[in-house]
């Protein structure tokens, strides 16, 4: 609760419910890119932000990159990728 209202803190703005302020709150070191993300999420949900919406936006940018672009490798690579992938299943 008390990380949640920190967050509302830092945006300058009531958050809607404390599941969504939660969402935020590791970025909270990190002020620019918390109001960044919430303008984002606001901008593209509206008044419909979900908790679900932040974490996905939160994700987004501290893990820019997903398992799927990792795997998205040049032609050259596919062998090694085989030999990888197959190591990672036994």
């Amino acid at each position: 609760m008390i990380r949640a209202s920190e967050v509302a803190t830092l945006l300058n703005t009531t958050v809607s419910s404390e599941r969504i302020a939660r969402e935020l709150a590791p970025l909270i070191d990190i002020p620019e890119a918390a109001r960044e993300v919430w303008a984002e999420v606001q901008e593209e949900h509206g008044n419909k932000v979900t908790a679900a919406d932040v974490h996905e936006a939160v994700d987004r940018r501290l893990c820019p990159v997903t398992m799927r672009q990792i795997w998205l490798v040049p032609t050259p690579y596919s062998a090694a990728r085989r030999v990888i992938g197959a190591s990672l299943a036994a």
